[in-house]
This record gives C-alpha cells, structure tokens and sequence, in this order.
C-alpha cells in the first residue's frame, strides 16, 4: 500500500463552526480501523493531514491492528490540543468503515504510549519545536524539545536542537549540558563542538573553547568557519598571535 496514494484524507466543519474534522477513507479495505481528528484550527489542517499519514503508515506496519477493534492512544501531539475523544465511526465514512480510532486529547505521564505511535508524536514535537526555532520563538520551541526528551530520554536529536536554542537565549550552561548529551547519545554533527565552542566562550572558558573548536577543525580540516571562530576565541583571550595565524589559515581555505 502506499499510504499517501491509496489513503484519501476528508475534511469538513465541526458542528459548532469552530475547527475542522479530518476523517480518512481507505484503511478499512485493508482491514484496518479508519481516523479521525477533530477540532483542528484551520492553519494546522497541513500538519494534521501529514500527522494521520504517519498514523496510517504505522498501522499498516502492525499485523495486530485489526478493523473491528477501537484503539484509544493518549496523545498530545501540538499546542492545539485538538485531538478530542471520538465515540462514533469517523463521519462520511463509507459503510466498510465501522470503527474508527479513538484518539483522546491528554497524556498522562506515568502510561507509555504504544510503540505504533510514538515514533509519529516524537517527530510531531521535533518538527514543531525546530518550526519554532527557525521563527525565533526560542521559548516555544524548548517546549517541544522537552516533550521529545520527556518521552525518550535519549533523543540525541531533541538535545541538539534545544541546546541551540538555549545557545540563542544566551543561557550557555544549559546549552553546555545538552549539547554534551546529545554527543554521549551519539550525535556526530561537528556542528555540535562549534556550538559547544561558543558557549564555554561566552562563559570565559577558554581551555574548552579551545578545544571543542579545535575539534571541529580536525573534523572539518577544509572549512575556513573553524578557523575564523578559533581566531575569535584567541582574540577573546587576548592570544593575538594564534588569532593572527588562524585568519590567515582561514583566508588560505577560502
């Protein structure tokens, strides 16, 4: 099956004239249970579809999701909160659709979520936390970040990405502490000692600075960035003849 060509996503008014509902046909033929998200804002309508795609994919994946059967995941996939219990088949579904899935709108902490959907929230709140990044909205996208980290505590990349963002926010201890998770969960981004770099700067460390920039450097030989910064970290601690070197290296590369 491939989910996006055989998967048709509808959407129409809440009742109330206050979000959309998007419900799918197609599951049902293969046997599985149909979705269903209610209370959608319309600028989130994009989002949603590509959440239920995810869904149906991971469905799809699992022999044990039979049609017949109504699943209820605990979920709290945006800031919306739109996700709101569903008692009823997913409406204007075709008649081969007689169950849908129930989708409810908390996550309580101390109950895991089941495996077919965790991968599609953690990725939900990745996706949304870098979006808000990317728009400079360095609270909001922390947010997201320890909501990823909450549900897997080794997520590499939820630690790099809110490290830069504390990196943004000038709180560098914070920044120091993430970005050296994220490298003991195996990230090997050369960016990360970069940044690293910048941050034990700004804290007047120089002997980490140094090194994390230098380490950099040794990953990427070829990029003039590495020696610029080293050069701005020399010049910081007052070692002009370093810096003087390293801006010559840097201009050799360019």
């Amino acid at each position: 099956m491939n989910i996006e060509e055989d998967l048709e996503i509808k959407n129409r008014v809440e009742d109330d004239g206050i979000g959309y509902i998007l419900y799918t046909e197609g599951l049902g033929k293969y046997n599985k249970p149909e979705l269903e998200l209610r209370k959608i804002p319309e600028e989130f309508i994009t989002n949603a579809k590509n959440i239920m795609i995810g869904i149906g994919e991971s469905i799809m994946q699992e022999p044990d999701v039979q049609g017949g059967e109504i699943f209820e995941l605990k979920d709290t996939v945006h800031k919306y909160d739109f996700l709101l219990r569903i008692i009823q088949p997913p409406l204007g579904s075709t008649d081969n659709a007689q169950r849908c899935l129930r989708i409810v709108d908390y996550y309580e902490e101390n109950e895991g979520i089941p495996t077919g959907i965790q991968k599609v929230i953690i990725e939900t709140y990745l996706l949304e936390g870098i979006q808000y990044l990317n728009n400079e909205k360095y609270n909001e996208a922390i947010s997201f970040f320890d909501k990823c980290i909450l549900l897997k505590p080794n997520f590499k990349g939820a630690y790099k990405f809110r490290a830069e963002t504390y990196l943004y926010l000038k709180v560098m201890g914070k920044a120091v502490e993430d970005f050296t998770r994220a490298l003991e969960q195996g990230d090997d981004d050369p960016s990360i000692y970069f940044n690293r770099a910048i941050a034990y700067a700004f804290d007047d460390e120089a002997f980490n600075a140094l090194k994390d920039i230098t380490t950099f450097i040794e990953l990427n030989p070829d990029k003039p960035i590495g020696y610029e910064q080293r050069a701005n970290i020399h010049e910081k601690f007052g070692n002009l003849p370093d810096a003087v070197k390293d801006r010559k290296t840097a201009e050799s590369k360019k």
